[in-house]
């Protein structure tokens, strides 16, 4: 299955609060909060997304995904790895 992981990472651990205000973290924001909506999860503003969330996003922005953790920088608590 790794073989399918863009860029190698299999997830990210994201702090919604400290999104940049970018159209990078404006895309990210869109997609967590569908993403918390459709888990039932609204108690934290820490989320995960993983590999093929990291593709739409990235898709949605024009960046790959390494620019785009680049862009998300100082909302990025870990990335999972490859």
């Amino acid at each position: 299955m790794a073989q399918h992981m863009p860029e190698g990472y299999r997830e990210i651990l994201l702090d919604l609060s400290d999104l940049p205000d970018s159209e990078a973290g404006r895309q990210t924001a869109a997609h967590a909060h569908r993403i918390r909506s459709m888990r039932g999860d609204y108690l934290s503003n820490i989320v995960t997304l993983r590999a093929g969330d990291l593709q739409v996003i990235a898709g949605a922005t024009g960046l790959r995904v390494p620019a785009l953790l680049s862009a998300l920088a100082t909302a990025v608590r870990r990335v999972g790895p490859s």
